[in-house]
């Protein structure tokens, strides 16, 4: 299922989540293929337990901007223990430093040339039912969209 407009219109990125799906097992593969093949493309993928088999989504946030400092609220959620999941994507490469402040902790991050990384995020699951922040240190200003999402647990 695609979030609606993906990270953010304008930035070529989409956000998407299979709810109910079995785990990848060794010599499984993931592909993706560009419309553009010389477009420059990032993936990043991960398998998370105790989900709700059907409609788990709950929440979904974006905010857009072009600052050194990209941070965003998720929304209230329905419930303690939702699986939250946080991207930025920017339109330049960017070094960049995971939320740990807000309780983020690192499950991806596409590195690009001389290590740095154009998209990258965090999860983490909520101890109670209140809003999350997620606002990642970048380095210098520069254009960036950020989502998060939240899934009920089963």
């Amino acid at each position: 299922t695609l979030l609606p407009n993906g990270i953010a219109a304008g930035y070529g990125g989409n956000f998407w989540y299979n709810a109910n799906a079995a785990d990848l097992v060794s010599g499984n593969t993931i592909t993706y293929t560009k419309k553009v093949s010389t477009a420059v493309a990032s993936l990043c993928a991960f398998y998370a337990t105790g989900i709700l088999p059907v409609s788990p989504l709950d929440l979904s946030a974006l905010a857009t901007g072009s600052s050194g400092a990209p941070t965003l609220a998720s929304g209230t959620p329905v419930a303690a223990g939702e699986l939250f999941v946080a991207a930025i994507l920017t339109s330049t490469r960017l070094t960049y430093a995971e939320d740990t402040g807000h309780g983020w902790a690192t499950p991806f991050t596409e590195n690009g040339a001389s290590g740095t990384s154009d998209l990258a995020g965090g999860t983490q699951v909520n101890g109670a039912p209140s809003a999350l922040t997620y606002a990642p240190t970048v380095t210098s200003p520069l254009a960036w969209a950020v989502r998060i999402a939240s899934f009920k647990h089963a």
